[in-house]
């Protein structure tokens, strides 16, 4: 299919989606307060999303859009699912509580017997609704799926797109006209803005705000991060604030990524209220704020994870010569993913022959490759922290150790095979591979600078002991921590933000045990009840324990026995509670219990005994 008959077609049903949801958003709003989803409309849209995917030239833009609209469909169908469920299993018990169907010559009640059939008619009449939303629900959920392989094909086809080689000398005269060409953009833009007398009489006008701008700007990003790093350093070396020095360094250090931030600002202002620019000029005035803060952010972290001073809190334990060598190699990483901002609105590769593309990226996807080896070959000579105890010695993190360990190995493997795969002709993928390295390095650092931080609160509440830091609290916070860094990495790594909202619909949506449907909501309900349960039973047994039991003439035997049961009776009654309000229904899990019951109670005997004797 040609060019512009596949923009027609695209454009043809981009309309007729449109149409779709006007005629739909209306009169859907309407039914499915009455009847249920509007399965007319759905069934136009099925077919059309069906023909859609069926069509190869169809753009992703197109596909994003019509499997929104499913999606948004598919969570009508459930909602209409659940409500169905909800009455039919009521429905369900009203006749099972009408007792049994009398054997044959059995006469019952006419009365019973004229409600059974009305529920019985009553419960086929809602079952219809539940089959239709049920078939729907999963052809809209085949339809996403489909769309989703689709769109993760091209999405790989598209990382392994074979183009011409950045090596070969024939293409490098490609590159260079490219750039000559962007650098005579630049000047031709700057040189008709000069020419222009409407541009030059605002220039003039705005001149002594421009040059203030431009003197603070050079003055903040030259000397402002400096004395803020002084400043912290003086902090973290002083003997007057013992408690609390770690929290009160590190928000003052943030300063240093506050100062460089208003001077980046102030300068793009500064270049655009020269009134000397065009669209590239303007276009790269833009991407001075976030080209910049990368390279201050990088500095910023590597002076937390590398610090100038000996810090026995920073996880990564490396000598003085290699935690130098980290700095430099950390700042040459956020100068290159800098650069790789201003790539595209200085180059603009959109418009380039991919020969030219090729060979001007491949020589910042080289030095970005270098300075990743350099890099994890620095970090693999971080020696394990150790602590004795009793004459035995154990390292502090040995599951960091382990996983940084494997880290450097996979960052140097991606290191070496990124140029390998952009000489060849990969370029795609090779810039997949290095460029977000750095994210990742960046994502990880924020995550033991976070977890460093929280635990310095942590210590400076609880007391400035060494022991505290390494307490259940800080761990739990670092599981959290690595728990909520897997979906920032996901997007680093190509994962579409619909894959996502994808699986969070999927865990939404519960898993189905029996009758039941187990959802997050009845997790965190579950939680929420055995949690006050258990807290008012600890309640009761200390109120018991010292206050009600010892003006009693138990002996403390049987005391500790009372407190002991009350403590049993009462977690099970909250269980049981919590079950019950998560409307969790145990009855499919008697028979496993009763089978269970038997081998643990053959199992359990002893100690079973042992606690029936203490009491």
């Amino acid at each position: 299919m040609t060019t512009p008959l596949r923009q027609v077609m695209s454009a043809l049903i981009a309309f007729t989606l449109a149409a779709l949801i006007a005629f739909s958003s209306p009169v859907s709003a309407q039914t499915t307060e009455t009847t249920g989803p509007n399965y007319t409309v759905w069934n136009a849209l099925a077919a059309l999303a069906e023909d859609t995917l069926d069509d190869p030239d169809t753009t992703e833009t197109v596909l994003n859009t019509i499997r929104g609209e499913v999606v948004s469909m598919r969570a009508e169908f459930l909602i209409a699912k659940e409500a169905q469920q909800g009455r039919i299993t009521a429905i369900r018990e009203q006749v099972a509580a009408l007792g049994s169907v009398p054997e044959e010559g059995v006469v019952e009640a006419t009365e019973i017997t004229e409600r059974r059939a009305e529920l019985n008619g009553l419960l086929a009449a809602r079952e219809a609704p539940l089959l239709a939303a049920d078939e729907a629900f999963t052809r809209a959920d085949g339809i996403v799926r489909g769309i989703d392989r689709e769109l993760r094909s091209r999405q790989a086809d598209a990382l392994m797109l074979l183009g011409p080689s950045p090596v070969n000398p024939a293409n490098w005269l490609d590159g260079l006209d490219a750039l000559i060409s962007s650098a005579l953009t630049l000047h031709g833009e700057a040189f008709n803005a000069w020419l222009d007398p409407a541009h030059y009489e605002e220039m003039i006008t705005d001149l002594p705000i421009t040059l203030a701008a431009l003197v603070l700007a050079l003055v903040l990003l030259f000397r402002g991060r400096h004395w803020m790093e002084q400043l912290t350093l003086r902090l973290l070396q002083s003997t007057k604030m013992l408690r609390g020095r770690a929290v009160a360094a590190f928000i003052l250090s943030l300063s240093q990524l506050l100062v460089p931030f208003v001077g980046l600002y102030l300068l793009s202002t500064a270049i655009t209220l020269t009134h000397m620019t065009g669209p590239t000029i303007e276009a790269i005035a833009q991407a001075l704020v976030p080209a910049g803060m990368a390279m201050f952010v990088a500095r910023w972290l590597s002076l937390q994870l590398f610090p100038i001073v000996e810090n026995q809190r920073v996880t990564l334990n490396l000598s003085a010569d290699d935690r130098r060598r980290a700095r430099t190699q950390a700042l040459a990483l956020g100068i290159l993913a800098g650069f790789e901002q201003l790539y595209e609105p200085f180059i603009a590769p959109e418009s380039l022959p991919p020969t030219a593309q090729a060979v001007l990226i491949f020589p910042l996807v080289v030095l970005t490759a270098l300075a990743l080896y350099r890099l994890a070959r620095i970090l693999r000579r971080h020696q394990p922290r150790q602590i004795t105890k009793e004459d035995v010695t154990t390292d502090t993190s040995p599951f960091f150790d382990r996983t940084l360990r494997l880290g450097t190995r996979a960052i140097s493997a991606l290191a070496i095979a990124a140029p390998l795969l952009g000489a060849a002709g990969y370029m795609a993928a090779a810039q997949q591979i290095v460029f977000p390295a750095i994210s990742t390095l960046a994502l990880f650092a924020v995550i033991m600078v976070s977890h460093r931080l929280i635990t310095a609160i942590y210590v400076a509440i609880v007391g400035e002991d060494e022991s505290n830091a390494d307490g259940l609290v800080p761990a739990l916070v670092g599981l959290a921590l690595a728990a909520t860094s897997l979906v920032p990495l996901a997007l680093i790594w190509g994962a579409r933000q619909t894959d996502l909202w994808e699986i969070w619909a999927r865990f939404s949506e519960g898993v189905s045990l029996g009758e039941t449907r187990i959802s997050p909501t009845n997790i965190l309900l579950f939680f929420v009840v055995f949690a006050g349960g258990f807290l008012m039973t600890r309640a009761l047994q200390g109120a018991l324990g010292s206050s009600v039991l010892p003006k009693t003439s138990m002996e403390k035997g049987a005391q500790k026995a009372v407190i002991s049961g009350v403590g049993y009776v009462g977690i099970t009654a909250a269980a049981l509670a919590a079950f019950s309000w998560a409307g969790i229904d145990l009855s499919g899990l008697a028979i496993v219990a009763g089978a269970l019951s038997v081998g643990i109670g053959f199992g359990l005997q002893n100690i079973v005994s042992n606690f029936v004797s203490g009491i």
